[in-house]
């Protein structure tokens, strides 16, 4: 036998030393060797192919949980994102693109048989934001949408830009929907901004869709002109759209109330009708009158009081001259609510020492901000006697 075979089976002699013990001969330890090895490949074979199936079925199922996850989460991102696009960020209200995307979508759906569109805008929005802030605007924005949403709950809101909002109503008659329109606005609408209960009114205008409009752009301009003709006639109005709003020049509202008072031709002064008279407004003729730099420097002047701006010997008569002539108007004309006039001349000493003869034009008035106010036009009674005017005529024989 060579040497390296009879090295091999004395190796295996070793291994096996405890079956050749038992009588075992190698050819049938290697033959049941087989005989395992052939019975445990097909179980071997099923592990790996229940296994790969199991894990098939584990990684589809996890992707699927995984994609419908990711789909949910999709979705409300998506969801987020239409609500920005449409909404507007702070009344909630649609936005103008949500809006005209809602009313084109009522417009082709064959339910739809008729409309009434409304254009709003807040009166005095400027006035809020300027007397108490922007954040009261926002505050009174933001109850007038919700006002809107209430008052109309089955009608599209929106926010069409600035302190102006668009309402549409479905399927009602226009005598229904002029009717809920008057009743929703027709008394002021209360909020509270800075822990202080303000109020403001809205202008209106509303048209009627197909019979006034063909379609939606001519529905919304011919709601914007009967808005305009609205805000023509002055505060808290309501119109209804008629042709002939259509011919309206829109530069009425080109002149604001500021432009009026620097162009009027005398001094215009606005001051509360209370003991501290507080000065409110006045323009440029009034300070340039009591020659003084600047409207600050005129209010650093009059200590911002009416009753600074007169003489010292006149102020008495001056003042019970006004509550004399206020109060026999108000006896005269009970009727009468608003508008008591008076009518008056007197001295003033302007910042370089120079006296003066004024005559002063006022009218008493109420203002939902201030209360009682009064607005007085003055002018110079030498700039007057330059026209030809006669002192009497000025002073009324007084």
């Amino acid at each position: 036998m060579p040497r390296s075979l009879r090295q091999q089976r004395q190796r295996e002699a070793v291994f096996y030393n405890w079956i050749i013990c038992e009588g075992e001969n190698l050819i049938s330890i290697e033959t049941y060797e087989d005989r395992q090895r052939a019975e445990l490949m097909p179980v071997v074979f099923r592990i790996v192919v229940i296994g790969s199936i199991a894990l098939t079925v584990i990684t589809m199922i996890t992707m699927l949980l995984y994609s419908s996850q990711y789909n949910r989460i999709l979705l409300g991102k998506n969801k987020d994102l239409k609500l920005i696009a449409y909404r507007d960020a702070l009344t909630g209200a649609y936005n103008r693109g949500g809006l005209i995307q809602h009313l084109d979508r009522w417009m082709t759906d064959k339910d739809t048989k008729e409309m009434t569109g409304v254009f709003l805008d807040l009166d005095d929005f400027k006035l809020i934001n300027d007397l108490y802030g922007h954040l009261a605007g926002d505050a009174a924005l933001c109850r007038l949408a919700d006002y809107l949403t209430k008052s109309f709950p089955n009608a599209l809101v929106g926010r069409t830009g600035g302190d102006e909002f668009c309402v549409v109503l479905r399927n009602q008659s226009p005598e229904v929907c002029e009717k809920e329109i008057l009743e929703a606005l027709r008394d002021r609408i209360e909020f509270t901004a800075d822990g202080k209960k303000l109020s403001f009114t809205v202008s209106a205008g509303y048209a009627n869709f197909p019979s006034q409009a063909d379609n939606r752009e001519e529905f919304m301009r011919i709601m914007d002109c009967a808005l305009y003709a609205a805000k023509t006639r002055g505060k808290h109005e309501a119109r209804h759209y008629q042709p002939e709003m259509a011919r309206i020049k829109r530069d009425r509202l080109g002149f604001t109330a500021g432009k009026m008072a620097a162009g009027m031709p005398g001094a215009f002064l606005v001051y509360r009708a209370d003991e501290k008279e507080e000065i409110l407004f006045g323009n440029d003729y009034l300070f340039q009158l009591y020659e003084c730099r600047d409207y600050d420097d005129f209010l650093n002047y009059t200590k911002g009081s009416f009753r600074n701006m007169v003489h010292p010997e006149d102020v008495d008569r001056a003042e019970t001259s006004i509550r004399e002539q206020i109060e026999k108007d108000r006896t005269q004309n009970q009727d009468k609510t608003t508008g008591f006039e008076d009518y008056i001349t007197y001295r003033i000493i302007t910042r370089t020492g120079k006296v003066k003869r004024v005559i002063d034009m006022g009218r008493l008035v109420p203002d939902e901000h201030y209360g009682e106010i009064y607005y007085v036009f003055l002018q110079d009674c030498e700039i007057l006697k330059h026209f030809g005017a006669s002192m009497d005529d000025l002073t009324g024989g007084r």
